[in-house]
C-alpha cells in the first residue's frame, strides 16, 4: 500500500506543477505580446519622426534653392511612411 501512497502523490505534485506551468505559460505570453506592442508602437513613433524630419530638411532645401529637388521621401519609399 505504501507503494500506492507513493504514486498518489507524485501524481498529485505532478498535476500540481503542470497547472503552474500552464500559468507561467500564459503569463509569459500576455507580457511578451504586450512587450511586443510596445516595441511596434516605438519603432513607428521613430518612423514619424524620420518622416517629420525629412520633410523639414526638404523644406529647407527647397526653400534656400530655386529649383525643386525630387522629394526624398520617393526615393526612400512611400511605403514606409503610410
Amino acid at each position: 500500500m505504501e507503494k500506492r501512497v507513493n504514486k498518489e502523490e507524485l501524481l498529485s505534485m505532478l498535476t500540481e506543477i503542470y497547472d503552474q506551468l500552464e500559468e507561467l505559460e500564459q503569463t509569459l505570453e500576455e507580457n511578451l505580446s504586450d512587450r511586443r506592442q510596445s516595441l511596434i508602437e516605438e519603432q513607428m513613433s521613430k518612423v514619424s519622426n524620420c518622416e517629420t524630419k525629412i520633410v523639414k530638411f526638404e523644406n529647407s532645401l527647397n526653400s534656400k534653392t530655386k529649383a525643386a529637388p525630387k522629394p526624398l521621401r520617393r526615393e526612400i519609399g512611400q511605403s514606409i511612411f503610410a
